[in-house]
């Protein structure tokens, strides 16, 4: 599995310029890039694309690691087109992993073993009390197949929402749904936007994520803080 996060485009304020995740064991804090990674340490290539002026704190100190790679490059127009940023370094047949990292939350190996084309993750029904911006919902039919993706969500009571952690079992599968869209380069195109031109002909489900933590603006790190 490869493990992909795009820093580009996004309000991250203070998400990976200042150490905040607080650690109870040794009663430290660390960047929650970081953290993100330690969470996702069974990927055998992760790809953090990112705007080298923004997006990291210059101190964020990755272990060596051969598995973490760094793609430096300009805003781009939309998270699609981000992501297609490591199209050359990842085969066709791989399976991907894309993860949103304005939240963080608990998730392993065997989270991602089904035989689904692809799976968007949820946010368990207890983790959805805070006052969330507007969320991509699902909607599934009677043997769970995401059959609908309804973007950007307001009301969110008793709705299956995204998690903002995204598989797709092969990267052609991703490659296809960008062929689906029209205009790539269109504005405000997300990760959902591929997976509704693949509904009809994919068969993808949900899995929920444990312990999510929302991150998206500046009070909720305040809050978290």
């Amino acid at each position: 599995m490869n493990l992909i996060i795009s820093l580009l485009g996004q309000k991250h304020h203070n998400l990976f310029n200042e150490k905040f995740i607080h650690n109870k064991k040794n009663n430290t804090n660390s960047f929650l890039l970081n953290e993100i990674l330690k969470r996702f340490t069974f990927c055998k290539k992760i790809f953090i694309i990112c705007n080298k002026k923004k997006n990291i704190n210059p101190t964020i100190v990755f272990k060596k690691d051969k598995k973490i790679k760094i793609i430096y490059s300009s805003e781009t127009t939309n998270q699609i087109n981000s992501i297609l940023k490591v199209n050359k370094f990842i085969k066709k047949n791989e399976k991907i992993i894309i993860l949103n990292p304005d939240s963080f939350f608990d998730v392993n190996s065997k989270d991602f073993n089904n035989k689904s084309d692809g799976i968007i993750f949820n946010i368990h029904k207890n983790d959805i009390g805070r006052n969330f911006e507007k969320k991509d919902t699902l909607y599934l039919d009677n043997k769970s197949k995401i059959i609908k993706i309804k973007t950007k969500t307001k009301d969110l009571t008793n709705k299956i929402v995204s998690a903002g952690l995204y598989c797709f079992n092969r990267w052609e599968y991703f490659i296809e749904g960008c062929l689906e869209i029209k205009d790539i380069n269109k504005k405000n195109l997300h990760v959902a936007d591929v997976f509704s031109k693949l509904i009809k002909s994919k068969n993808f489900s949900t899995n929920t994520v444990k312990n999510f933590i929302c991150l998206e603006d500046k009070k909720k790190i305040d809050e978290y803080k």
